[in-house]
């Protein structure tokens, strides 16, 4: 019913409606950046909604080494487990991006991370730090003495597959029976020694089906069934590093903003206030071994350096300056594992930034400009031998400010309730027809927003308001729309109002409430627009509210209840009665009888309401989970739902039931040295699959049944 709003507001005005699912994606980690983890912890990530397939998908990478293609996906996030090679030692980052199918990256998280097993600095006699990110300082500790450490690990994978029943002959899957093997392996080498550090990391990748080959989509039948995924050297000689592989480079939002690709970057210090970096890369994504340092092509890459220039060489980082440059070229090439025809394109562009805080970190500001000039060349095969007008290369200017100060930081109110305030602006301005081939900035975009938080003892609380427009040129003839956005979130436990925190009782729940209202309607009727009555110009409100309450009833028992209502308002003449009303009410209960035994039950109603049509459909799920460690090696999953939905005027309704069981044993975990390390892992699933859909109207009347066992056995080497 949603994506039905936002569709009617595209043909009616020409601009987007933001709803709830196409509200800026978020991250969440359910790792903390401040408690150590093992080398062999995997790294959850989870969104704050299903990732739509327009938008793209996620790329993850850990400090500079890119480990997408090494993550599972899931519906709410991605999961890396690093059975090929542990985690670096000491602290580093966890980078997310949001990679468009235009091959846009964009920085949407970034995290600390800290593993365990490394001291990555030390202090010189100026009390300045000497270590690296990624670089382990202490690479010989368990394994033994010496400077030198290797460190492989090889993962083979079987996967089998028979299905029982299918149902119509329409869903018959391309391979009924199939039994697949997959490889990967990771070979690190390490060397430390005073101050030379080095680190030398390959990731090898291969399966026995020639069509999930790394580079099927790219090379079809001819693509290796083993290739290189990815590959990363770095060296260092006292605080100068260079790096050689899949790398990230680039620092300014709409110039470079973190382009992550096969090539090569290096840093180095000329003194304690400046700095130098720069960087080489391939201009898409590649894998394998042809074309290994990324730089074959001299007009399919990017190129870009920076100065850094620290103003308070007592205080690194209090007033830092870069100045960079980018010249890069594209030529019609899509990323290895990208379907879309691209286009060539050209860019060089200048850019300056200054970021930095007072002495207490109080006030903390990021400001930055760039200029860009971006070609589009002629392209005779895209013409077709048609009469089309070149675009004119064009030169545009972009900036933005991000200013951010703690009013109030643990001020104590009381001795249980610390006040903390703080307040940000932003400002971002991308002028028309801005392009950078090396960064993604909405171009013709002007926007302002300002966000208050804080917290009050174990209350947190935000406000966030944001205003933008397009056009900025002024164009009469073009639509100009603005927007206006207000949001709200709060979040408490009622322990702390009504209770005593240390012994909260076990009705008093934890609460939290988000409000957001989003209204875009034009600034103006264009003239010779075709917009030809009010009801083709867009004003339209979407106001979204979200309740969710949190019961831990005791130590075994666990209720939550979460509520959420969204409105689109159509306020176009003639088109009041457009609108579209969504209300979810949903209620979750866990129960652990035994350390061993977890219970799960949720429900979920949905009532969707169409004024125009005056129209209503209800959904109900139920689904139940079931956890059983049977021992420590040995655990039961079973997870069964049904959901029935139908409209009110009984024209439609549909019916599904799902079914899974699965058992997984592990063995053979043992590690006598550390060339005789071995894991496994062992587990087989049955799933069952039931759908119906009829609907009365037009005369359909679908059923889908489909029954399936796989197996599965891992063993990791090393």
């Amino acid at each position: 019913m949603i994506r039905l709003a936002v569709i009617m507001a595209c043909c009616l005005g020409g601009f987007e409606v933001p709803t709830a699912s196409q509200d800026a994606i978020r991250i969440t980690p359910k790792f903390s950046g401040e408690t150590a983890i093992t080398p062999n912890t995997p790294l959850e990530l989870e969104t704050s909604r299903p990732l739509e397939e327009s938008e793209g998908h996620l790329a993850i990478l850990i400090g500079d080494l890119d480990v997408t293609d090494l993550s599972e996906r899931t519906l709410n996030g991605l999961t890396y487990a690093p059975r090929l090679s542990p985690l670096p030692a000491g602290e580093t980052s966890v980078i997310v991006y949001l990679v468009s199918r235009a091959n846009h990256w964009t920085e949407i998280g970034r995290f600390p991370l800290l593993v365990e097993g490394d001291d990555s600095t030390s202090s010189g006699n100026d009390g300045s730090t000497t270590g690296t990110d990624n670089f382990p300082s202490n690479p010989t500790t368990g394994n033994g003495p010496g400077p030198f450490s290797f460190n492989p690990s090889v993962s083979v994978n079987v996967k089998a597959q028979s299905v029982a029943l299918f149902f119509p002959e329409s869903s018959r899957p391309n391979r009924i029976n199939f039994t697949d093997v997959a490889v990967q392996a990771s070979l690190q080498g390490n060397y430390s020694r005073e101050h030379i550090r080095m680190q030398n990391q390959f990731d090898l990748s291969g399966t026995s089906v020639q069509n999930e080959a790394l580079r099927f989509g790219e090379l079809g039948n001819n693509a290796l069934q083993l290739d290189l995924a990815s590959y990363l050297m770095q060296y260092q000689i006292g605080k100068a590093a260079l790096k050689v592989g899949h790398v990230s480079f680039g620092a300014n939002r709409h110039l470079i903003n973190s382009f992550s690709s096969r090539g090569l970057s290096f840093t180095v210090p000329i003194n304690k206030r400046f700095d130098v970096s720069a960087g080489a890369a391939n201009g898409t994504s590649i894998v394998g071994f042809n074309n290994f340092f990324g730089l074959n092509r001299t007009k399919h890459q990017i190129l870009s350096g920076t100065l850094g220039i620290e103003l308070f060489e007592e205080r690194p980082g209090g007033l830092r300056v870069e100045v960079g440059t980018l010249k890069g070229s594209l030529l019609p090439l899509a990323n290895f594992n990208q379907g879309n025809i691209n286009d060539a394109e050209t860019s060089r562009g200048v850019s300056f930034r200054v970021m930095g805080s007072d002495s207490k970190t109080r006030l903390r500001f990021d400001g930055g400009f760039a200029r860009s000039r971006f070609t589009n060349p002629a392209d005779p095969l895209l013409y077709q031998g048609r009469d089309v007008i070149p675009v004119k290369p064009a030169s545009r200017n972009a900036h933005y400010l991000d200013v951010s100060y703690d009013i109030l930081r643990a001020y104590k109110l009381s001795e249980s309730r610390p006040l903390s305030l703080a307040v940000s602006y932003r400002h971002e301005r991308v002028d028309p027809l801005f392009r950078s081939i090396a960064a993604f900035a909405s171009a013709d975009r002007l926007s302002n927003q300002v966000d208050v938080t804080g917290s009050l003892g174990d209350i947190s609380f935000g406000f966030s308001d944001a205003r933008s427009n397009d056009n900025l040129a002024g164009t009469l003839s073009i639509l100009k729309t603005l927007t206006r956005r207000n949001a709200f979130q709060t979040s408490f436990s009622t322990a702390s109002l009504f209770g005593n925190t240390s012994k909260p009782h076990a009705l008093l729940p934890r609460l939290s409430y988000s409000f957001d209202r989003v209204h875009q309607f034009a600034d103006f009727v264009p003239i010779n627009g075709d917009f030809n009555s009010p009801s083709n110009v867009p004003d339209q409100a979407s106001i979204f509210h979200s309740f969710s309450a949190e019961w831990q009833l005791s130590e075994k028992m666990r209720l939550g209840y979460r509520f959420n209502h969204s409105f689109q308002d159509s306020r176009q003449p003639t088109r009041e009665r457009f609108d579209l009303l969504n209300q979810i009410n949903g209620v979750t209960v866990g129960f652990a009888p035994t350390r061993k035994l977890d219970l799960n039950f949720d429900m979920n109603a949905e009532r969707a309401s169409d004024f125009d049509r005056n129209a209503i459909t209800t959904t109900l799920r139920f689904g139940t989970g079931i956890n059983w460690r049977m021992t420590n090696t040995m655990v039961w999953a079973i997870n069964t739902s049904t959901t029935g939905a139908g409209d009110r005027a009984n024209t439609n309704d549909r019916r599904d039931i799902d079914f899974d069981i699965q058992y997984s044993w592990r063995f053979l975990a043992t590690e006598k040295s550390r060339w005789q390390r071995v894991q496994g892992q062992f587990f087989i699933r049955y799933a069952n699959r039931y759908a119906s859909a009829r609907d009365r109207l037009f005369g359909f009347d679908n059923l889908t049944k489909f029954q399936v066992f796989n197996a599965g056995l891992n063993l990791v080497f090393f």
